[in-house]
């Protein structure tokens, strides 16, 4: 049988990614002990097979047959190795349910029943970071996420996953530009290939839009990441997201594999929404396989002129490098002032 994502048990999501199927196995009440072990050992050999697990109703065990396991680790050549990262990125307001009614609370239960990896190890505001989730715990946690705004924040989760958040003390219009909360989660692109793995990132990507309510969001293929976790200033060889931090210019040109656009931009751009998946005031639209090479831009016509963030031209020595002008903006911009 078919299982949605939102009917999942969370004991079976935190098991194992991707499980979207359930095979039944009924037994008549006077089975013998033997017929029991034989219905739970053919089980086992299913879920081997198909990659899956044994959940035993009369006992309330999950069980993962020999060979299966949630992750497998992801081999490096060297920390100099560079690889592909995919990356999921959501730009939102403080008007998001996120921000107006302190979601961090609705946002630690999501990534624990669906994407446990990237609760944090360690986390601070510099290196090397002050405290360990597993000694300070939830609370503390949660403390520093509330409190987190205008500071910076560090959040190293399991690898091979990444997290990027930063939070202004007041979204919208400022001297260097238009600011917005930005949250962005990275993984090496290799564990795409893993069983289930693009299946529970897609439901993750859609669980967390939902949550922060965004006014864009989108998963890009990175290439030419530093595995070592350090940056040049000028690194040719390393693919930028079109969006930089937490500055918003519009809809970038470059759309990725996946899009999800808020409430502000869909009746700017009705040709995305006509084709999109119109959910609880988003609309979301992927390309079929993420590990794959097709962009949205090979299903839709290019980002509409009147959002799309405009090319910044060449900053004089000395200047600020970010957009300080009203002609640094799109035609379209639903959200009031941009600069003051």
């Amino acid at each position: 049988m078919r299982v949605e994502p939102e009917d999942l048990p969370a004991e079976v999501a935190r098991s194992l990614p991707g499980v979207r199927y359930l095979t039944r196995f009924h037994l008549e009440g006077d089975s013998s002990s033997k017929l029991v072990s034989q219905a739970l050992t053919s089980a086992k050999g299913i879920a081997r097979t198909i990659h899956g697990l044994v959940a035993d109703a009369q006992t309330n065990e999950l069980i993962l047959p020999s060979g299966v396991r949630r992750l497998n680790p992801i081999v490096q050549a060297s920390d100099q190795e560079r690889y592909t990262e995919l990356r999921m990125s959501w730009w939102f307001l403080d008007d998001s349910r996120m921000i107006s009614t302190n979601g961090f609370d609705r946002l630690l239960t999501l990534l624990e029943n669906v994407l446990p990896e990237l609760l944090p190890q360690r986390y601070g505001t510099y290196e090397p970071l002050e405290f360990s989730y597993k000694e300070m715990g939830r609370k503390h946690f949660l403390e520093f996420l509330q409190n987190g705004a205008g500071r910076f924040l560090l959040w190293k989760p399991a690898r091979p996953f990444s997290v990027n958040i930063s939070f202004p003390k007041e979204a919208g219009a400022s001297r260097q530009g238009f600011r917005t909360n930005r949250i962005s989660v990275g993984v090496d692109a290799e564990l795409l290939k893993q069983p289930g793995w693009q299946d529970q990132l897609r439901s993750f990507w859609e669980q967390m839009s939902l949550l922060l309510e965004p006014i864009y969001g989108d998963v890009h293929n990175l290439k030419g990441q530093p595995r070592s976790g350090w940056y040049l200033a000028f690194d040719p060889e390393r693919e930028e997201h079109p969006v930089r931090s937490w500055f918003w210019r519009g809809v970038p040109a470059r759309l990725g594999c996946a899009v999800v656009l808020g409430r502000d931009y869909q009746g700017l751009w009705p040709e995305f929404t006509s084709i999109a998946k119109n959910q609880a005031g988003l609309s979301f639209l992927s390309t079929g396989d993420w590990a794959g090479t097709q962009a949205l831009e090979d299903i839709l016509q290019r980002v509409p002129t009147q959002i799309a963030s405009p090319e910044l031209q060449p900053v004089e020595p000395g200047k600020h490098a970010f957009a300080l002008r009203e002609a640094d903006y799109p035609i379209k911009w639903p959200f009031g002032a941009t600069v003051i």
